[in-house]
């Protein structure tokens, strides 16, 4: 018996299912089905031995053709007639059948849900008029009235036909037939062996499961049949499966930066490779999403709700800051992790003036640039302070924010002796490259009678990059559809401690929401953690 199929390439290709097993007995044909529900291809002939034979392949099993006999110890097939062969969806069962040498149709049938894993046998014509010598009969099965038919010539040289009704679909036949056809579908889930593991079981929630080597397929009825694969599968069960999160609305799918999700009727579950897969559901998941997800700078979830170690909320951790629910108002507001500079007091040799400067960044974009420069003696200069964040390393080029101003000495009656600023934006760039940001050095320098020009060379070439290199911060709105409300405690995990520790970040809610409590504008008014 030879094979021809079609492939990926546009290209019939050619095959012998039936080698090394018996031979087809001559002026005899096959017949052929597919089972959705096990992902397998049928061949059905007869041999030389005037029985049926069956070769059967299964798809992501071991590449073989394996052969079967479905007839043996039932009666012979009659010389020069060939098999006819359907499948019956509703009660999950394969059925071929001949014409035998008592001249009655036979029926050879094998459930494959809830079967014992035997083909049985079966005379539809029975007590009916005997089929017509050197005939064969025909068969299908009508879905809309759940009826399969088999006719046939008679030796009244009429068209008979046997039909029998079949029990309405059942939930679990209707599942097993929806998750076969599902595992049957190569263009969707993931690659690997597809040969089940299990049967088709019920999971809590009203729908079922069956499990593959690739990974499991769920079904219910809303949803319909949808793979979780892998890591996601592995805490979507450790997190209640089914009766926790509901039943999957998607194939495990492709997120922004290389990482997978699932969403589920009562959450979803993230994963990247620096994450690992984690659960994140209700008024966090919401707002997360508004924000953009996992592109959001917030990135990926790192947790998932924890009621501790911050009394007061509920919060997720996330890659570069936190989402919070006040648990007194649900008031839910994002932390984003924050970054502190503080140059301390710089003094200038050979010029009576000096000054500070603080740089906020945050994983948001937002920053904050203030501080003071002063004269403190008699004579007048003009100042620049300027903070380069270093990212030579990582991008190639610096970041800076600078602060020019004059200062008036004691010659000058009434004038400004200080230069204080304090000045705020948000830099998309500090956003994106938060990961470089977040731990590179920064080198700040005080400077009398300088141009900012003059200042950014000096810290180019203590950086080693050009000029052209070094990047000024930009300002533009903060938050569009947000709100700054200051600053706050936050845990981070930090993994070389195994703990969580404190850290300060910028928090912001909905431009409509109120600021939770605990936030200052100042840090440095921060009671202890």
């Amino acid at each position: 018996m030879k094979e021809a199929i079609i492939m990926g390439d546009n290209q019939w290709h050619h095959n012998v299912p039936s080698i090394g097993d018996i031979e087809i007995a001559p002026g005899t044909s096959p017949t052929s089905w597919f089972t959705p529900t096990d992902v397998v291809q049928h061949i059905a002939y007869v041999g030389t031995d005037q029985h049926v034979h069956e070769a059967f392949y299964r798809y992501g099993g071991d590449n073989f053709w394996h052969h079967n006999v479905p007839s043996a110890a039932d009666i012979q097939v009659a010389p020069g007639t060939s098999p006819t062969s359907w499948y019956t969806p509703s009660d999950d069962v394969q059925h071929i059948a001949y014409v035998g040498t008592d001249q009655q149709v036979h029926e050879a049938f094998y459930r494959l849900s809830g079967g014992d894993g035997q083909w049985h046998h079966n005379v539809p014509s029975i007590d009916e008029t005997a089929v017509a010598s050197g005939t064969s009969p025909s068969s299908w099965y009508t879905p809309n009235d759940n009826v399969q038919h088999i006719a046939y010539v008679g030796t009244d040289k009429q068209v008979h036909e046997a039909f029998y009704r079949l029990p309405d679909f059942t939930p679990e036949l209707k599942a097993a037939e929806r998750i076969g056809r599902k595992a049957a579908n190569w263009a969707e889930g993931p690659p690997g062996d597809r040969t089940p593991l299990s049967a088709t079981r019920e999971a809590p929630g009203g729908g079922y499961v069956r499990k593959y080597p690739a990974g499991d397929i769920y079904y219910e009825e809303d949803s319909g049949a949808k793979w979780v694969c892998g890591d996601i599968l592995q805490k979507y069960v450790q997190a209640g499966g089914s009766a926790a999160l509901g039943f999957p609305l998607n194939d495990e799918s492709s997120a922004d930066g290389g990482g997978r999700f699932n969403a589920f009727q009562r959450g979803s579950i993230y994963f990247s490779s620096r994450t690992g897969a984690q659960v994140i559901r209700g008024h966090i998941f919401n707002h997360w999403l508004g924000l953009g997800a996992e592109r959001s700078y917030l990135g990926y979830p790192f947790s998932g709700e924890n009621p501790v170690p911050d009394p007061g909320t509920t919060w997720a951790r996330f890659e570069r800051g936190a989402v919070h629910i006040n648990d007194a108002n649900q008031v839910v507001f994002s932390v984003a992790d924050t970054r502190f500079i503080r140059t301390g007091v710089i003094h200038v040799d050979g010029a009576a003036a000096n000054g500070w400067a603080e740089l906020t960044l945050s994983s948001s974009g937002a920053w904050r640039y203030n501080g003071s420069m002063r004269s403190t003696g008699a004579l007048s200069y003009d100042v620049t302070m300027t903070s380069v964040v270093d990212l030579k390393a990582s991008l190639g080029r610096g970041l800076a924010f600078v602060e020019n101003g004059d200062v008036e000495g004691t010659l000058v009656l009434g004038g400004n002796r200080a230069h204080t600023w304090d000045d705020k934006g948000e830099d998309p760039f500090i956003r994106d490259n938060w990961d470089a940001i977040r731990g590179a050095k920064v080198i700040s320098e005080f400077k009398v009678d300088f141009g900012p020009g003059d200042v950014l060379a000096i810290i180019a070439t203590v950086i080693g990059v050009p000029l052209a290199a070094i990047g000024m911060a930009i300002g533009i709105a903060l938050m569009a559809n947000g709100k700054f409300c200051g600053y706050r405690h936050q845990h981070v995990w930090d993994p070389q401690r195994g703990e969580y520790v404190d850290q300060t970040g910028a928090v912001y809610v909905d431009k409509h929401s109120p600021c939770p409590p605990g936030t200052f504008d100042d840090p440095s008014k921060l009671p202890p953690p």
